[in-house]
């Protein structure tokens, strides 16, 4: 038998670390949580005596399971625990439950209590092995229960509140740890490494261990060895192996008993250790040093310290974060490590918010400190505060070169020689004394708003001009010397001057206005960096100008209180919305806020010093900052990401959990959807940012902001990607976005048989109205050849280009080529194949429309003619299945748009090139059109390169064609005098004298 009584000192006390709080009011169930544990996707569970509650860093969700008779069973027993199938398991006063992450619903099972007390069968979920069996506690017996066959086997009878596994490095359970507490005290351990289970008591007073009887309430189990074992006398460390080499850690320096709570494991070498009495603990369980690092009696919460003195159950998570259950109220969290300040308040007076007004950076590394109402406060460097015999108030104090400390209010002025320890009033009647500024080794400059006066180490105060001030500007606010002899003196409205102090005088620079009041000044090189109410100003010495930095945003567009540097050159700037850090060589700016472990977003104007050991100290309403600015690291891990919440119709969410369901396919009817997402950071969740995308729908990401919500309404149909990013509240974004995928339908009259439907309609109409047409005109036709037999010769005329043009129109509109498109496009329809149905009949209709809505017009304008040859020569192509390419060549000094031709006039030769030329054709077909002036004439031509008139077999349609042509043409020449006319044929060969294919020339005049 061994015992250890180590008691090795703690670390100095650390300020109070900021927490974030869960209560009834911001969702919990209620103020007492016994269990909290994380899952594999980040959730925080929170076991209470009134239902499970899920945490995601924004909301909390409340888990109630249901009885077989309806009710439900609040009282929760154990943590929530994950199986290799991604179930979540825990345990209830009355059952086992499972949570399945696909319909986010709670299943209740029940064991088998036959043989065993049904009375006592409060379930206890200790453990799930690799083999997905369940180790659990009901009816005085330890059952291992696996859900998937709902085999129940009973191990041996115990009885249990709280046990624990001892695992093997394969994963397998080797025994069983149970703490005796309704037995008073001590552990039971079972141990299944042989055939029977063999059962040892320890820690009961009469162990042989010399250890008293002792009641333990929570353990950390280390492997299938190890337990660490928190009780009212201390830390006890213990080896399964070797049970009575026991060893027991007390915390120095405590007045009581630690009443040590609950343990858990803190990364790979800490144990965090809770305690009834005193806060919580750090321990460092490396085997080299195995003793008691810090104590954190106080958490900063809600802006003062709190006290933790019932602190019970804990939680360390992978990323750093501390979960405390205080009974009674709430859960408290934080990541310490990545909480980047610490906040003081005065050390008299745990919990007061009175503000730090002034701090001046003493000799031997800490500072002096004036408190609202509680006086003076000495801050040495080992962090234990000191209250110095000088109550009141006092807004600034001033250290000067030899240490001697000055304190003044708003008239009077107080001087602490560094040899002393009493304050002695040296100036009074002082008119809103503001600053003091050391000019030489005993001369000063009193700032007040009436201007600055000259003051000297003695008390005396000199008074120039019948006590004029020095300076005689107006309305001064502070006076910031730069170390080289310029004094810059702001005023309380809108304006800074810059002044030369020379052989005690001093003499104006220059001025400049509108820029605000200054609350401190930093000096870099030629430049100037002022802390104005309007933001942060840059003054450039070598051309005296001046700017205000904006920052990304705006951001720095608000009230600076106060500015340092660091030995980096970056300039901390402190606010009314936090703490600004600004790098001028990079552009960067980050910002600081509470959940960063800063006072509160507002500090007070010049509190503010930089201290010798390179540590910059910040005072503000609710107490001061003191803090290193290396020692500030930006949180690298982005949010974990996910969409929780899916709403249709802003009615009503989706029943269940939309990442773990299959993609999700909506009505027509249901195309409004909205989203909820979440960013699990539990440094600073209300600071997470966020940016959202619906592929399919949107090219560029929306920023989220801090909502965490998205909304779409009347959504296409279509197919969509939901693309979700997340930040952390140092600017830390996630790489890859959670997705979410999803279908919308088409409505029906936009589905594949639908549009089969129209478009079969649509033909019908046009061959009806193309029956109607042609039915029309030739009832026309016969009406005009009756009128042309009672006309005069000019009436003849007329009718004779009538006929023609309507002969022109039955020419274009050939039967055959209609008749070929409609089985095209019935060909296309029977294959199924829509997509190109549709879009040859969308040809086919607006070439007849084009057709149509000319026919009555003799003259056209050449863009028109082009047009309508190009639709015609796209509905040919497709139907050919691009057979044959073409262009159209168009002279430069020749406007399409106000030249005239007649209409259709070169439309039966680029048909007869098509259904001539190119019939027959190995290889594919080229066609030209072309327009050009030559000797004040129009000459179209038409060019293919087919297998020539002699090779093709021509039909009636080419001789009317033609006949008609010449007509229309002769008719062109005989109404106009200067209407020369020309229609020219041409067999073009190749090298070899072969047909090469056929040019077509039409001469018009250019007067149309």
């Amino acid at each position: 038998m061994l015992v250890h009584l180590l008691t090795l000192p703690l670390t100095a006390q650390q300020p109070a670390p900021t927490f974030h709080a869960l209560t009834q009011t911001t969702g919990l169930s209620e103020q007492t949580n016994a269990y909290l544990s994380q899952d594999s996707e980040g959730y925080i569970w929170i076991g209470s005596f009134d239902g499970l509650n899920r945490f995601d860093g924004k909301n909390i969700r409340i888990y109630r399971p249901n009885n077989s008779d309806g009710s439900y069973t609040p009282n929760i027993t154990s943590k929530v625990m994950e199986d290799p199938k991604g179930r979540k398991w825990f345990s209830s006063s009355t059952g086992l439950h499972c949570l399945l992450p696909d319909r986010d619903t709670l299943l209740n099972y029940q064991l088998n209590m036959d043989g065993y007390s049904s009375s006592d069968a409060e379930y206890l979920l200790v453990h799930i092995d690799v083999d997905s069996k369940l180790w659990v506690v009901a009816g005085n017996a330890l059952h291992l229960y696996h859900p998937d066959t709902q085999q129940d086997s009973v191990l041996h009878a115990i009885e249990s509140y709280s046990a624990y596994p001892l695992v093997n490095r394969k994963g397998y359970v080797t025994g069983i740890v149970n703490l005796l507490i309704e037995d008073g005290g001590g552990i039971e351990l079972f141990d299944y490494s042989t055939k029977t289970v063999r059962k040892s008591l320890w820690l009961n007073g009469n162990d042989g261990t010399g250890m008293p009887k002792l009641r333990i309430l929570f353990a950390c189990v280390e492997g299938d060895s190890l337990l660490w074992l928190p009780t009212e006398n201390g830390l006890i460390r213990f080896s399964v192996h070797h049970p009575t080499d026991v060893r027991i850690f007390i915390p120095p320096g405590l007045k009581s008993a630690p009443g040590l709570f609950d343990v858990a494991p803190k990364g790979t070498h800490q144990l965090v250790v809770t305690s009834s009495r005193h806060g919580f603990f750090l321990f460092d369980k490396y085997p080299d040093k195995l003793q008691f690092l810090e104590q954190h009696p106080f958490i900063w919460t809600d802006k003062v310290d709190t006290s933790i003195n019932a602190v019970q159950n804990v939680l360390a998570t992978k990323d750093g974060t501390l979960w405390f259950s205080v009974w009674g109220k709430g859960v408290f969290y934080s990541n310490i490590e990545q909480s980047k300040f610490r906040s003081r308040t005065n050390a008299t007076s745990p919990g007061a918010t009175n503000p730090v007004r002034s701090v001046a950076a003493s000799n031997d590394g800490g500072a002096w400190v004036a408190i609202d109402k509680e006086g003076i406060i000495r801050l040495p460097a080992g962090d234990r505060s000191q209250r110095l015999p000088m109550t009141g108030n006092y807004h600034k104090l001033f250290l000067d070169r030899s240490g001697d400390l000055f304190a003044f209010s708003a008239s009077d002025v107080y001087l602490k020689k560094r040899t002393s320890s009493r304050f002695v009033r040296v100036a009074s009647r002082l008119h809103r004394l503001y600053n003091m500024v050391q000019t030489s080794e005993r001369d000063f400059l009193l700032v007040c708003p009436d201007g600055l006066y000259k003051f000297q180490k003695d008390g005396r105060l000199h008074r120039y001009d019948q006590d004029h001030p020095v300076l005689t500007h107006q309305s001064i606010l502070d006076v910031f010397p730069d170390g080289e002899g310029r004094y810059f003196i702001s005023d309380e409205v809108d304006g800074l001057a810059m002044y030369q102090c020379q052989n005690g005088q001093f003499n104006l620079q220059k001025e400049w206005h509108g820029v605000g009041y200054s609350n401190g000044m930093v000096a870099q090189g030629r430049l100037r960096w002022l802390a104005s109410n309007k933001g942060l100003l840059k003054l450039n010495l070598d051309n005296y100008s001046i700017e205000f930095l904006k920052g990304p945003g705006g951001a720095l567009e608000r009230a600076l209180q106060s500015i340092l540097a660091d030995q980096a050159g970056r300039l901390w700037l402190a606010s009314n919305n936090g703490l600004y850090r600004y790098d001028p060589q990079k552009g960067n700016l980050q910002h600081y806020t509470e959940s960063d472990g800063l006072q509160g977003l507002q500090f007070m104007p010049g509190s503010a010093c930089a201290l010798s050991d390179g540590r910059l100290a910040f005072g503000g309403v609710n107490g001061m900052n003191v803090f290193h600015p290396d020692s500030i690291r930006d949180n690298p891990h982005p949010p974990l990401v996910h969409i929780t919440e899916c709403i249709v119709n802003d009615t009503g969410s989706m029943r269940g959990n939309p990442e773990h369901l299959p993609p999700l396919v909506f009505s027509y009817q249901n195309r409004t959807l909205s989203f909820r997402f979440v960013g699990i950071d539990y440094t600073a969740p209300e600071e997470v940012q966020y940016r959202y995308r619906l592929a399919g729908f949107e090219k560029d990401t929306a920023s989220g902001g801090t909502n965490g919500f998205a909304r779409y309404a009347q959504l296409p149909a279509g197919h969509y990607t939901l693309q979700v990013w997340a930040a952390n509240s140092d600017g830390i974004w996630s790489v890859q976005p959670r997705e979410m995928h999803f279908t919308i339908l088409p409505p029906w009259y936009a589905t594949w048989w639908a549009r089969t439907l129209q478009g079969l309609f649509i033909m019908a109409l046009l061959y009806a109205f193309y029956r109607n047409r042609i039915a029309r005109i030739r009832r026309k036709e016969a009406e005009r050849r009756k009128e042309a037999e009672f006309r005069q010769k000019e009436a003849e005329s007329k009718q004779l280009a009538a006929e023609l043009q309507n002969a022109v129109l039955r020419l274009q509109m050939n039967p055959h080529f209609i008749f070929n498109s409609m089985n095209s496009i019935s060909s296309y329809i029977l294959q199924k194949d829509i997509d190109t149905a549709n879009e040859y009949l969308g040809r086919f209709a607006r070439l007849m429309r084009s057709i149509l809505n000319l026919a009555s017009r003799p003259l056209i304008p050449i863009s028109d003619e082009i047009e309508l040859l190009e639709q015609y020569m796209q509905a040919e192509s497709m139907r050919l299945e691009n057979a044959f390419a073409w262009k159209f060549e168009l002279d430069a000094s020749i406007d399409p748009d106000d030249t005239m031709l007649p209409t259709m006039i070169l439309q039966p030769f680029v048909e007869n090139a098509i259904w001539h030329g190119f019939n027959g054709k190995k290889g594919s077909g080229y066609l030209s059109v072309s327009f050009r002036q030559k000797e004040g004439k129009l000459v179209c031509s038409v060019v293919d390169n087919g297998v020539g008139r002699g090779t093709s077999i021509r039909q009636e349609h080419e001789s009317k064609a033609l006949e008609i042509t010449r007509q229309r043409l002769n008719l062109i020449a005989k109404n106009r005098p200067t209407g020369q006319t020309g229609l020219e044929i041409i067999d073009l060969k190749d090298t070899q004298g072969n047909a090469a294919g056929t040019q077509v020339i039409v001469q018009l005049p250019t007067d149309l």
